[in-house]
């Protein structure tokens, strides 16, 4: 498990340069990140901290793999052989987003980088959730800023969505919060949050990339009675003058990370008569958060009748896609009270700004790669 002090003065680096001595007080609303990255399995010496990192979380003790001499190196790899813990195959990456129009500031802070043998559950991975928010709870005061944690920003990782729901769905919105009458009036709104009324949040992105799955796959979709199967999506693309080589390409199967594939089919699908898209870059917010609403009873209604469940889309995605409309509401609500002046977008909920620092920085190592290749194979060997 990272270290809690550490958390905190990753904390305090990042805010430092944010914050200023003087100047009216200021509220700047964030997000709590977190995503995977798959890492190589291997054992590593930190100079910096004299430790020997790589190995699991869950099954490390703490104090475990301080390198003081030979035989520490020699302990840490025969319990290793004996299974007692494991070298991590992913690492968990958390990070601070804040809700602001400044590049300085939405984009993403890493501050924790943990390794796992993907065999925690979820009441463990909580923990680890637990940690972050009290590591920014306690760090949320930087000169004249207080940060204000607002939602907790996954992919659709199911073992997270039990962590997210064990820490950030606890207790009723208390009818003393000031967000209160402005969400409880709203039919079907979930009320349940965690400390500070935050909430979970999963990315959109994700969720369009489960509704692609959903048109695609071969068992049929039941929407109120009707059977929908991938060769009915196919002819109607066809009478609106796709062509066959087109098609093919929306339905192909390979190369899931493709953002043209994972966009153009439910774009495509939106875009068939008297169906316009949910979202347009010259909607308001009142009309985005209308549209969001509309789309979430449409969805109960399509899950609800005749017991329709999993036979229209899995369970999975359709609690990921009201809780990223319930976050919707309350991180809006939220603003409104605390900051009634500021702009709010809603393109910078989810976790996309760490999966684009991520894909940036992979960029800069094969620019690094191409520029040094023998450096790099001879500091490898």
């Amino acid at each position: 498990m990272p270290a809690f002090a550490k958390i905190e003065a990753n904390i305090d680096a990042y805010s430092a340069g944010e914050a200023v001595a003087t100047g009216a007080p200021r509220i700047i609303h964030r997000l709590l990140i977190a995503d995977e990255i798959a890492v190589k399995g291997r054992a590593r010496w930190d100079d910096k901290t004299n430790m020997i990192l790589g190995a699991c979380r869950e099954h490390t003790p703490p104090g475990s793999r301080e390198f003081c001499d030979l035989q520490d190196a020699t302990t840490f790899f025969e319990r290793l052989d004996r299974n007692e813990f494991h070298l991590a195959s992913e690492a968990t990456v958390a990070a601070l987003g804040s809700l602001a129009r400044e590049p300085q500031l939405y984009n993403p802070r890493p501050v924790c980088i943990s390794g796992t043998c993907k065999t925690e559950k979820g009441y463990q991975h909580a923990a680890l959730l637990r940690k972050l928010l009290e590591a920014a709870d306690n760090r949320k005061v930087h000169g004249n800023i207080t940060y204000r944690k607002v939602s907790f920003a996954s992919d659709g990782e199911a073992k997270r969505g039990l962590a997210l729901a064990l820490e950030f769905m606890k207790y009723p919105l208390s009818p003393t919060s000031p967000i209160y009458s402005l969400l409880q009036p709203l039919d079907f709104m979930n009320l349940l949050v965690g400390p500070d009324d935050i909430t979970p949040d999963k990315d959109y992105r994700h969720v369009i990339k489960a509704l692609r799955s959903l048109l695609m796959r071969r068992m049929s979709i039941n929407v109120l009675g009707f059977e929908i199967v991938p060769a009915v999506v196919k002819q109607h693309l066809r009478d609106v003058g796709l062509t066959e080589e087109r098609i093919r390409s929306l339905f192909y199967t390979n190369r899931r990370q493709n953002v043209d594939r994972t966009y153009g089919l439910p774009k495509e699908a939106w875009s068939l008569p008297n169906a316009p898209p949910m979202a347009s870059p010259t909607l308001s917010l009142r009309e985005q958060l209308t549209h969001m609403s509309t789309a979430a009873d449409l969805l109960l209604v399509l899950f609800t009748t005749d017991n329709a469940g999993a036979n229209f889309m899995a369970n999975q995605t359709f609690v990921n896609i009201m809780l990223m409309i319930k976050n919707a509401f309350f991180c809006v609500a939220k603003a409104k009270v605390d900051i009634p002046d500021s702009e709010f977008f809603l393109i910078l909920l989810g976790t996309d700004r760490l999966e684009k620092r991520r894909a940036s920085n992979i960029t800069e190592v094969y620019i690094i790669l191409g520029l040094n290749p023998t450096e790099i194979e001879d500091h490898a060997d």
